[in-house]
């Protein structure tokens, strides 16, 4: 009963850790087209360099083009970094999610009222409905990633 008398509380600890996760996903995607650029600025100059290697050789310029290759290579492990920092934050959004679900309700139900006392029957049986819905919390955190990274390719 305290599941269907106090969601109110959930979905809002739940529609406060959406416009974070939106901002993730959009950094996310910026982040995606700057490593595409930066891995492409790469091939290219990879591309390059093995096409005219007789020329490197024959010039000794291999330190010269080894060094941008460096330099592009360092760029574009930065943004993967950074894209692993926003995967990282969006997974514990959503694992903790379920946590401050749990609070918000358990804390609605018990401040709500003084003759509210939240007793084990009641907590177990709450915390059962909100494990069963914690998988489809999980899949959420992946969705909005796939999203993002379906807006990628579409929009490149």
């Amino acid at each position: 009963m305290l599941y269907f008398s106090y969601t109110p509380q959930g979905l809002l600890v739940l529609f406060c850790l959406l416009p974070v996760n939106v901002w993730v996903a959009n950094r996310q995607k910026v982040l995606l087209k700057k490593n595409l650029y930066l891995k492409d600025s790469r091939l290219t100059m990879m591309n390059e360099v093995l096409s005219g290697i007789k020329a490197l050789k024959l010039y000794a310029w291999e330190k010269c083009f080894h060094d941008k290759v460096q330099e592009t290579r360092a760029a574009e492990i930065a943004e993967l970094l950074k894209i692993a920092t926003l995967y990282v934050i969006t997974g514990v959004c959503w694992t903790l999610a379920g946590f401050l679900v749990t609070l918000a309700t358990f804390a609605a139900y018990v401040l709500s009222n003084p003759h509210n006392h939240l007793d084990p029957g009641t907590a177990f049986i709450t915390l059962a409905i909100f494990n069963i819905l914690k998988t489809p919390m999980d899949f959420m955190s992946s969705m909005i990633s796939l999203g993002t990274q379906v807006n990628r390719i579409v929009l490149s």
